[in-house]
């Protein structure tokens, strides 16, 4: 019963956020955690070891493949991913 309380909160089904997040690569995965932990883009660079202009590339692509128009979507959909280790 927890699935439709957890779909109202996040607005998509943590089965469907997972599938999603499943078909990222490790790098993007690792980039994502990074984004929706609130790092910003010189501590995701440096993590990452990676150039800050990239980290806006990874952002735009993450968008791109998860469907979400805003950055702050990202989030949604990771946590909403989470979730369904927990309750699928």
């Amino acid at each position: 019963m927890m699935n439709p309380l957890i779909e109202k909160i996040f607005g998509i089904r943590p089965r469907d956020a997972a599938r999603l997040v499943c078909r990222l690569a490790p790098r993007e995965i690792e980039a994502l955690e990074l984004i929706v932990v609130g790092a910003d883009r010189g501590t995701i660079a440096q993590c990452m070891g990676i150039a800050i202009n990239t980290v806006g590339v990874y952002r735009n692509l993450l968008k791109k493949k998860l469907n979400c128009p805003r950055s702050d979507g990202l989030g949604r959909i990771y946590y909403a991913a989470r979730c369904a280790e927990f309750f699928p």
